[in-house]
């Protein structure tokens, strides 16, 4: 039996119902690598990235460990591309990188987990530092109802770059 196997026979053996929380990490645990690069591809490839974000994004690529200040200046740095766009935008945005990019780098063990909890009627959530619209189409994907994310602010629709709290 291999440890996927053998999580998965502990999953059915254990308690069973909503009373125990099956919580997993999106970037590097359901997925292979970070969203967010998805994202900064897809902006080198459109040609709407600005030499700040490039010289953010490849000094941080280099680096093993990217501290906390880092992070939130990175993640300041993509979510402040969305200011003025629709929250339906977003959505759709991050719905699009899913199908053509995301979708293929999820990993199969995390998929088999998530799915050994789901039949074992265990509350199942995604907690990430992503956004809610990263995760989404996964959530959906793997049958995944609870989601705790990153929120971002949404003025009458509209996203203003800032996060919520």
């Amino acid at each position: 039996m291999n440890g996927l196997e053998l999580a998965i026979s502990r999953i059915q053996a254990g308690p069973q119902g909503p009373s125990v929380g099956a919580f997993f990490d999106f970037d590097g645990t359901l997925i292979d690598g970070y969203s967010a690069a998805e994202y900064f591809k897809e902006r080198i490839r459109t040609r709407k990235i600005s030499l700040k974000e490039i010289i953010t994004g490849v000094s941080a690529s280099f680096k093993d460990i990217v501290d906390e200040a880092e992070f939130a200046q990175l993640f300041k740095e993509l979510i402040s591309e969305w200011a003025g766009n629709s929250e339906e935008e977003v959505r759709e945005l991050w719905a699009r990188l899913f199908i053509e990019r995301i979708a293929k780098r999820m990993f199969h063990e995390g998929y088999s987990l998530v799915q050994a909890h789901i039949r074992a009627g265990h509350t199942v959530a995604i907690a990430s530092s992503a956004t809610r619209y990263q995760i989404e189409s996964l959530a959906a994907e793997d049958d995944i109802e609870h989601i705790l994310a990153t929120e971002l602010e949404v003025k009458r629709g509209i996203v203003n770059g800032k996060l919520v709290g």
